[in-house]
């Protein structure tokens, strides 16, 4: 069964009544000082960055990247009952046994786990007009699962229980629809599946609700419906469910503010408010959601709502960069380079240019957008600028970093 991303898009890969926030621990560690023998005063070298490279970081969006769908499968509601019994009932042409029966083929629970089975049992109910039934059979399709993978036959079904009001397959219905996977992409059309669940209280249609509403600049999402205030309202819904992912893309679009799509500029517009974007940072950086802690950094690294602090925003940086968070990782190399809360260190910047680079082309971005991770052309800029030693050392820390941090299935 997929879950969802663990990522979100910026300014999205997301307000409630105001909370008592938590001072951020500074971190010492991640300052580099120079102290003479005297103590003299403390001197911080800052290089300039490289040919204009460096774009504000307020203004700096986090590349869209679209989550997997999400098939959900539904749990026992009740305990289940011995096997033979409900076999019993099944032959019996009893549909809610079907469905259960299908289920425990399905997950293995008192018998072995057979999908071929699943599915036969799934399809008896599903025929009576179970609609968990129909859901799970529509998943069963999704995800080639004891039937070969057909999603025309995944909408069906889906389509099936979520004429009856199932809110899981109105999820999935929605995701289908928005990943033209087995139909045509209507957006229109997954935003009707997708609220219906919502309205339900399904946090994930929530969430991609505010995805889909959510401003950008990509030509090729641009018959998205975009609707700044629609994506604040159902990221909210999300958030306060909890949901990490909503919650930093809601700390994105408080960032951000409602943008101007008419310009190929970004123009900060109503709604921003960066208060309530680092609230809602917080919230999923204390949840360890990576683009949380990017989101924080940033804050900290352009003076954003608060005091400019390099050394918070290093920090920021550092954790997201260790779970492998391509941006953290570009914007902690930029630190480095440009000798910005840490003295200078080109060999340590190089490092985390080349574990970025590796990291982005890693989610396939090169492929779908058709252009190099933006590490790599900054290191197309300015490699020449370096000892080759220098570069060599790079990558050789790189590639031990990379194998130290492999990445998770």
């Amino acid at each position: 069964i997929r879950r969802p991303p663990r990522s979100t898009p910026l300014y999205s890969s997301a307000a409630s009544d105001v909370y008592k926030r938590q001072e951020l621990p500074v971190q010492p560690e991640a300052v580099v000082s120079v102290y003479g023998e005297n103590k003299k005063l403390l001197v911080i070298i800052v290089v300039v960055g490289l040919l204009g490279i460096i774009l504000l970081i307020s203004q700096i969006q986090k590349p869209y990247t679209k989550p997997q769908q999400v098939v959900k499968n539904y749990q026992s509601e009740k305990p289940l009952l011995l096997f033979d019994d409900e076999l019993k009932k099944a032959n019996a042409g009893d549909a809610m046994a079907q469905f259960e029966l299908g289920k425990m083929y399905a997950n293995g629970k008192g018998v072995t786990q057979d999908y071929a089975q699943a599915v036969y049992w799934y399809r008896k109910a599903a025929d009576q007009g179970n609609a968990k039934a129909q859901s799970n059979l529509g998943s069963m399709y999704n995800l080639g699962k004891g039937v070969s993978e057909d999603n025309a036959q995944a909408a069906y079904w889906y389509r099936k229980a979520a004429d009856q009001g199932n809110a899981k397959a109105q999820y999935n219905l929605g995701s289908i629809y928005e990943n033209g996977q087995g139909v045509s992409q209507d957006y229109m059309q997954a935003v009707y599946w997708y609220r219906k669940a919502a309205e339900q209280g399904d946090v994930y249609a929530q969430f991609r609700l505010g995805f889909i509403y959510t401003p950008n600049f990509f030509e090729q999402e641009k018959d998205r419906p975009q609707d700044f205030a629609e994506a604040v309202y159902w990221y909210r819904k999300a958030a306060e469910q909890n949901y990490s992912p909503a919650q930093s893309s809601l700390g994105d679009l408080y960032s951000s503010g409602d943008l101007n799509l008419n310009s190929k500029q970004v123009t900060p517009k109503a709604g921003q408010d960066y208060t309530q974007a680092i609230y809602w940072y917080r919230k999923a950086a204390e949840q360890g959601n990576s683009d949380g802690l990017v989101g924080l950094g940033l804050i900290y690294d352009g003076g954003k709502g608060v005091p400019q602090d390099y050394t918070q925003a290093i920090y920021w940086y550092r954790k997201a960069a260790e779970q492998g968070n391509f941006l953290a990782q570009f914007f902690l190399g930029m630190m480095y380079f440009q000798g910005k809360g840490v003295v200078e260190d080109n060999v340590t910047s190089l490092m985390w240019f080349y574990i970025s680079a590796r990291e982005e082309e890693s989610l396939g971005r090169k492929k779908k957008f058709g252009q190099k991770p933006m590490a790599s052309m900054m290191l197309d800029s300015i490699s020449n600028s370096f000892p080759q030693e220098q570069i060599e050392e790079a990558q050789q820390r790189s590639k031990a970093w990379l194998d130290a941090h492999p990445k998770k299935n």
